[in-house]
């Protein structure tokens, strides 16, 4: 008989309505939306079903792209489907020169062209390859924490202590290199701390309070001095993803039980992502429709309606897929 893991979600646990997950009753289980990804293996799913996760794809970041004029270069990358975590490896030209002579051409090209360059799908290969690496040369989970960091203004020291704690204790970078990776990001897109820095902080001195983008308010009850600004940057996105997250384990949750799915189990939230199983016969049906409920409509500040994008996955065992040490795990589907 499998064990059974646990955990108990507290609405009011956080400050930007994301939940925060505990010991139930103070006994069982624990904090279930901060495991590290490699000792998931271990959640299997009930006999003859298998696990659908759908993520919020580039979700705070996303946000982040629609606060500003259209014209970011942020913005430009999600208009033209490449991630800043692959691009971001332009500007440290040192890391791919090596394999890729021509690095320092990429950021000269226009980013629509960008895919049409013979060697970018293989540089981007590789900048998501480098993810499997020792935790020295992890570069594309160095530069997927600088994008979040980078965002919110977080200074050198704290990213580092971040991504410290973030894998584990296994990425260790020093002082010198947290600096040069977040300047880094800010000489890509100079409009974060020029734009929606700026906005954010008249916003909260104007008013106190600041809306997301399904219109929720977040009231700033302590009086903050300029220096303290780095700590508000990241409610909107913040907020803006935990609520997605939450309705769309409501409405999944609802789903089942109006169309009296047996077998269907919604399992987890995990602030920008939710877990469910279903019958293997059923479950890229479940895929679907988590999909679905992920996928909600945001409008900006400009008034622009978008829909946040979502990536789907499907396995046998809560970790990521390998194809050598976990072939049963999560893979990515199309729909």
């Amino acid at each position: 008989m499998l064990l059974r893991d646990t955990t108990l979600y507290k609405p009011a646990g956080t400050d930007t309505y994301r939940l925060r997950s505990v010991t139930l009753l103070g006994r069982w289980g624990g904090n279930r939306q901060n495991i590290e990804k490699s000792a998931r293996v271990r959640y299997v799913p009930d006999e003859s079903k298998s696990f659908c996760q759908v993520d919020q794809s580039g979700a705070e970041a996303l946000i982040v792209a629609h606060m500003m004029p259209r014209s970011n270069k942020l913005r430009q990358l999600f208009d033209n489907k490449i991630k800043i975590h692959n691009y971001l490896g332009v500007v440290f030209t040192e890391q791919w020169r090596q394999d890729f002579p021509m690095v320092g051409d990429f950021i000269k090209i226009p980013i629509p062209e960008l895919k049409s360059h013979p060697d970018w799908p293989r540089f981007v290969a590789a900048v998501a390859a480098s993810d499997d690496n020792p935790p020295a040369t992890r570069y594309y989970y160095h530069y997927k924490q600088t994008g979040h960091s980078a965002n919110y203004n977080i200074f050198a020291p704290t990213f580092v202590e971040n991504i410290l704690l973030k894998s584990g204790g296994k990425v260790r970078l020093t002082k010198q290199q947290g600096e040069a990776y977040l300047e880094g990001y800010h000489s890509l897109i100079p409009e974060i701390r020029g734009y929606y820095h700026r906005k954010v902080a008249e916003t909260y001195e104007r008013t106190g309070i600041l809306y997301n983008f399904q219109g929720y308010p977040l009231h700033i009850t302590k009086k903050l001095f300029p220096h303290e600004y780095s700590k508000i940057y990241d409610k909107i996105p913040q907020s803006t993803v935990g609520c997605i997250s939450n309705i769309a384990f409501t409405l999944m949750q609802n789903y089942i039980i109006d169309n009296k799915l047996k077998g269907w189990d919604i399992l987890q939230n995990n602030h920008d992502s939710y877990l469910g199983q279903a019958p293997d016969g059923e479950i890229m049906e479940m895929a679907r429709v988590m999909k679905r409920f992920m996928e909600q409509e945001l409008t900006s500040p400009f008034g622009e309606t978008f829909n946040m994008r979502s990536e789907v996955q499907v396995g046998k065992n809560w970790s990521p897929y390998d194809s050598e040490y976990n072939p049963e795990g999560l893979k990515k589907v199309d729909l």
